[in-house]
């Protein structure tokens, strides 16, 4: 889906001159359609569970609620069956 979705924003100018400009500013140069295939291509299940169990990890969430804790039990649970 990614690869088809750069595929068919070549077609339009203005989605074009967009993904340009943001090549341009996050990564300091413009990276051809076929490269960004490429590097796509190279992703492996593997790195996309590294990726995951770094950014999903319990201490890089937090949770606010209105009304007292103590009433969540059910909510309580379910977070921790998340990471347990």
């Amino acid at each position: 889906q990614l690869k088809g979705n750069l595929y068919l924003s070549l077609e339009n100018v203005s989605t074009r001159m967009s993904r340009l400009g943001k090549s341009q500013l996050y990564l300091g140069q413009v990276m051809p359609p076929e490269e960004i295939v490429n590097l796509v291509n190279k992703v492996q299940g593997e790195d996309i569970q590294a990726l995951a169990s770094e950014m999903l990890k319990p201490e890089n969430f937090s949770l606010a609620t209105i009304g007292p804790w103590e009433d969540c039990g059910n909510l309580k649970k379910a977070l921790d069956g998340l990471w347990n």
